[in-house]
């Protein structure tokens, strides 16, 4: 894999340490003192998918947690796990997820009603 992975591995734990945050490539690629492109070039590279796709992912991932701990709504949600809107959120979960974050919501609701009887 070669030394990419030590800049890789920076930009993961950026993302991993604050999901919700809307970087731009030029913030992040000049964290890891790389230019933007070749940032690109090498995140796809080691990891197979392009930067913001891997953002995109994180930032499910910390969606589906915070509906699973907290009974707020949707578009909070959206906002909280770093989406510029509700329906670039609910477009982006569905596509990462298979299934609408209204439908999950409601999955997980009904499963924790199941879980107290």
């Amino acid at each position: 894999m070669g030394g990419g992975n030590v800049y890789i591995n920076q930009v993961k734990q950026m993302i991993l340490d604050d999901p919700s945050a809307r970087y731009t490539l030029e913030e992040i690629a000049k964290c890891v003192h790389l230019s933007p492109q070749y940032l690109c070039s090498l995140f796809k590279k080691h990891e197979g998918c392009r930067l913001f796709e891997y953002i995109e992912k994180k930032r499910i991932d910390y969606a589906k947690k915070l509906i699973l701990c907290y009974n707020i709504p949707l578009s909070e949600i959206a906002a909280q796990a770093g989406f510029a809107d509700y329906f670039t959120f609910s477009h982006a979960f569905k596509k990462n997820t298979g299934i609408s974050a209204m439908q999950f919501k409601k999955e997980i609701s009904s499963n924790k009603r199941l879980i107290t009887k």
